[in-house]
């Protein structure tokens, strides 16, 4: 969430890796892309935009899709054009990412899956929102977060999403049936 996000940038870390993950993290948060394609983001991929922002022309790994995400956020744009993060692989990632969660006090309860290293399964269950959260929440939290604010449309290209019902399964929406239902009975109307 926004108010996660904004945990996230307030909080002290003392290691270099824990700030890397976080610039990572915040870079995740407004680019909505899976960590392979996070990850092996490089400088030379980055335009300027001629509204002050940049462009991020990306070819997404899974699906061969060229895409282009344009980011404003300050501190975003900060981090891309000053600090570029070093390279992570996803499981490092993942792991740090939980630490920096947890420092930074993102830890309401939540219902998720957590891995249980006993029964070496995931488990369903209750707890703290550090636990559960990994990489693939920021995809899904930059869908989540501007679903309704910015156009469908756009949001289905930057995430690579080809129909809009696996788009709104994807963010836990139902397809708006009533609109559907409201143009079926004005086209009802017409003949």
């Amino acid at each position: 969430s926004f108010g996660d996000l904004e945990k996230i940038k307030a909080v002290s870390l003392d290691k270099k890796h824990l700030e890397n993950v976080r610039s990572w993290m915040i870079i995740g948060f407004w680019i909505g892309q899976r960590v392979s394609d996070l990850l092996t983001l490089t400088p030379d991929q980055l335009r300027n935009a001629p509204n002050g922002g940049l462009y991020i022309d990306i070819h997404q790994q899974k699906t061969d899709k060229k895409v282009t995400v344009g980011v404003i956020d300050p501190l975003a744009l900060e981090i891309l054009r000053y600090r570029f993060p070093r390279k992570l692989i996803p499981q490092r990632f993942n792991k740090y990412l939980k630490i920096v969660l947890q420092k930074a006090g993102v830890n309401e309860m939540v219902r998720g899956f957590k891995f249980n290293s006993d029964s070496q399964r995931k488990e369903l269950g209750l707890f703290p929102k550090y636990h559960v959260i990994s990489s693939h929440d920021l995809r899904r939290s930059f869908a989540t977060n501007f679903f309704g604010k910015i156009p469908t449309p756009i949001l289905m290209n930057m995430t690579g999403h080809a129909k809009e019902s696996t788009f709104m399964g994807y963010i836990g929406r139902d397809p708006d049936r009533d609109s559907y239902a409201d143009a079926f009975m004005e086209g009802l109307k017409q003949i």
